[in-house]
């Protein structure tokens, strides 16, 4: 399980791991504050239940915004990552991209979370030509 903007900093930590399920293991990305003012951005928690086996860390590259986990689930090993973009759609999929090219041989990967992906332009609604024709008509 993978939560993010969380807004969980390493100070409030406690109040929240004790609300949690206590039958999983937590992995912590902190939220940070940009400004003394105003609450902490970001944030993310990787859940995992602690009857699966998990891989012991190795130095693996957790960057801002991507949290990542190997676990053993079936017959073979995993990877589950988990994402959070709150600005640069295009720099974290580059990473990605950069991150999958060192693969790991005989492990499956799950990409997964909030993307912020936006459609249309200036992030506004998308709509067919069709109905911008038919409002264009109406108008007159």
């Amino acid at each position: 399980m993978c939560l993010s903007e969380t807004w969980v900093e390493e100070k409030g930590w406690e109040k929240v791991r004790n609300k949690l399920p206590k039958d999983y293991i937590w992995e912590t990305r902190w939220a940070e504050r940009r400004n003394k003012k105003g609450r902490a951005i970001g944030g993310m928690l990787m859940g995992i239940r602690k009857e699966m086996k998990i891989e012991k860390d190795k130095e693996v590259k957790n960057r801002e915004g991507i949290i990542t986990k190997k676990v053993w689930i079936g017959e073979e090993w995993w990877r589950i990552v988990g994402v959070y973009v709150n600005n640069n759609l295009e720099k974290k999929l580059e990473e990605l991209r950069e991150w999958m090219k060192e693969k790991e041989e005989g492990v499956r990967v799950v990409i997964g979370g909030d993307f912020n992906a936006r459609t249309g332009e200036g992030g506004g609604c998308v709509r067919g030509e069709e109905e911008e024709i038919e409002e264009k008509k109406s108008r007159k």
